[in-house]
C-alpha cells in the first residue's frame, strides 16, 4: 500500500492540474500556437474563466475586449474555455512586451485555416491576389454586415452589428464596382468568414503601423494635421458611451436588448485607454492597450507644440504607474472616457486640470495625481 505522504504527493498533483486555469495562465513558450479569429461583434477577455456579469461596474477580472476577426493564440484548452493570447493588444510586463493573456469562450472563436482546398497557403495567397489595400477598418460607430450587398433598405436582415475600429484583414474590392455599387467583400484573414460592407462605413488601409513604428512619422506636415483631425473625428463618435472598465467596443443601445438565449451577454462600452486606442485603430495606428504602456512608449514633447490627438496621462505617486490617459482637442479641451462621470466626454483642461493651457507643467500635482503628456504622430 502506497506511503501517506505518497498519496499526499498524488493529490496535490491532481489538485494543481485541475484547478490551474482558475488561478494562473498556461506556460507561454517560444514554440508556434494554433490561432483563431474572434467570432462576435465584441467579446470580453477575462483574466479567470468565469463570465461577467451583465453591469457596466468594476470588475477585477476584465481584461479587455476583442473585435469581430482580431487574431489570438491558443495555449490551452478548458472545458468551455480557451486559454489565450491576444496578438493585437500589447502590454508590457514581466520586462517584455507581449500580447494580453486571458481566457474566451470556445464558441466565441473560429481556427484559423491555413490552407485553401488546393493546397495553397491562405494568407500568403489573399496578399498576392490583393495587392492593395490589405485591410479594411470600420470609422463609423457601429456598422452592419451582410451575406449579401444590400441595395434597398430592409432587403436583408444583417449578419452582424460591428464596432469601431473592427479590423477586416481579408479585403476583396472591385475598382470596377465600388464606386457604383459601394459594396466590398471584407473577411477573417483566411477568407473563411466573409461578409459584405458599406464602403463608406470603412477606412482602406494597405498596412497598420503599430509597436515597431513608435512614434508614427508622417511625411509632411499637412499630411499630420489632417491625420491628427481623423483621428479627434474617430474621437468624438465614442462622446457619450458608458465608461466600462477593460471596455474597448463602441457603445450600442442593443447592450440592453437580451442577449442571445445560452450565450452570456457581452456589453460594449470604453474605458480610458480603450477610447483613445479606437480612435486610432480606426485610421490604421495600433497604440498599447493600457494607459501606463501608452505613456512608456509616448514621446515627449515641449508642450508650446501640443498638437490635437496628443495625450495627457495621469499617475498615480503611490504605485508610480499611471492610471488614466486623455486626448488633447485644443489648448482649451481634452476628450476622455472616465469613471468620474461613468461616460465618454470633452472637458475643458482648466477644469480637469485646475489651470489653463499655458500653466501646465510636467509632472505637477492635479488633485492625487501627477500629470504628463505624450505623442505617437510626428512629421518626418
Amino acid at each position: 500500500m502506497p506511503s501517506p505522504t505518497i498519496l499526499l504527493l498524488v493529490f496535490l498533483v491532481f489538485f494543481l492540474s485541475v484547478s490551474a486555469p482558475l488561478s494562473c495562465l498556461s506556460s507561454r513558450s517560444t514554440s508556434s500556437h494554433p490561432l483563431c479569429y474572434i467570432a462576435r461583434s465584441s467579446i470580453n477577455l477575462r483574466a479567470s474563466p468565469i463570465d461577467a456579469k451583465p453591469s457596466f461596474e468594476y470588475d477585477t477580472l476584465q481584461n479587455t475586449q476583442l473585435l469581430l476577426g482580431d487574431r489570438v493564440e491558443i495555449y490551452g484548452k478548458y472545458d468551455d474555455w480557451l486559454d489565450v493570447r491576444a496578438m493585437d493588444q500589447l502590454r508590457f510586463s514581466n520586462g517584455t512586451w507581449h500580447g494580453y493573456d486571458g481566457f474566451i469562450r470556445k464558441e466565441e472563436c473560429w481556427e484559423m485555416q491555413k490552407q485553401d482546398a488546393s493546397g495553397k497557403e491562405i494568407v500568403s495567397h489573399r496578399k498576392e491576389q490583393y495587392d492593395k489595400p490589405l485591410f479594411a477598418i470600420v470609422q463609423v460607430k457601429r456598422a452592419e454586415i451582410f451575406e449579401k450587398p444590400c441595395f434597398n433598405p430592409g432587403c436583408l436582415a444583417p449578419s452582424m452589428e460591428v464596432s469601431l475600429g473592427t479590423i477586416f484583414r481579408y479585403v476583396n474590392v472591385d475598382p470596377h464596382t465600388m464606386p457604383i455599387l459601394g459594396w466590398i467583400q471584407v473577411g477573417t484573414e483566411d477568407a473563411a468568414h466573409k461578409w459584405y460592407i458599406k464602403a463608406s462605413d470603412v477606412n482602406l488601409v494597405d498596412k497598420l503601423m503599430d509597436q515597431g513604428e513608435y512614434p508614427f512619422v508622417i511625411a509632411s506636415r499637412q499630411e499630420e494635421d489632417t491625420l491628427r483631425s481623423h483621428i479627434l473625428e474617430e474621437s468624438f463618435k465614442l462622446i457619450g458611451s458608458v465608461y466600462f472598465w477593460g471596455g474597448r467596443s463602441s457603445y450600442s443601445w442593443k447592450d440592453f436588448v437580451a442577449p442571445v438565449p445560452g450565450t452570456p451577454q457581452c456589453l460594449s462600452g470604453v474605458d480610458c485607454s480603450g477610447l483613445v486606442g479606437l480612435s486610432y485603430q480606426a485610421l490604421g495606428l495600433i497604440l498599447p492597450r493600457d494607459a501606463h504602456d501608452m505613456y512608456l512608449r509616448a514621446e515627449r514633447f515641449p508642450l508650446a507644440d501640443g498638437k490635437p490627438g496628443d495625450l495627457f496621462f495621469f499617475e498615480k505617486p503611490a504605485s508610480s504607474r499611471v492610471i488614466h490617459v486623455m486626448m488633447m482637442v485644443d489648448s482649451s479641451y481634452i476628450v476622455e472616457s472616465t469613471s468620474a462621470v461613468n461616460a465618454s466626454r470633452i472637458v475643458s483642461i482648466e477644469d480637469r486640470f485646475g489651470a489653463k493651457y499655458d500653466n501646465l507643467s510636467y509632472g505637477m500635482k492635479v488633485d492625487d495625481y501627477r500629470l504628463y503628456w505624450g505623442r505617437f504622430i510626428k512629421s518626418g
